[in-house]
């Protein structure tokens, strides 16, 4: 779950912390049963938990880079760099 947590960090994934934990253990039991779910996957797994902070989309996103660093064996470190690398290229995006 650190891999988990360090992402969520880094990716603004979480404000309140309400609905943190839940999210956590919820993406934690996603990817054991599907390591590389889609994000039409991954938020239907999440619909069940409610988040009136954030939206989504940081969230889905921050689940979809531990499953890619997860998959690519890497450690929290690098799964924290993956997030900061995501979350930037997604920022060029909009930005253009």
């Amino acid at each position: 779950v650190a891999d988990l947590q360090a992402v969520f960090h880094t990716r603004n994934a979480l404000q309140c912390g309400y609905c943190t934990p839940g999210m956590l253990l919820t993406a934690q039991a996603l990817l054991a049963a599907n390591p590389a779910p889609s994000r039409e996957e991954i938020r239907v797994y999440l619909s069940g938990n409610y988040c009136r902070c954030t939206g989504y989309h940081a969230i889905v996103d921050a689940i979809e880079s531990v499953a890619a660093s997860r998959r690519a064996g890497e450690s929290v470190a690098a799964s924290r760099r993956a997030g900061e690398s995501v979350a930037a290229s997604r920022r060029a995006g909009e930005a253009s």
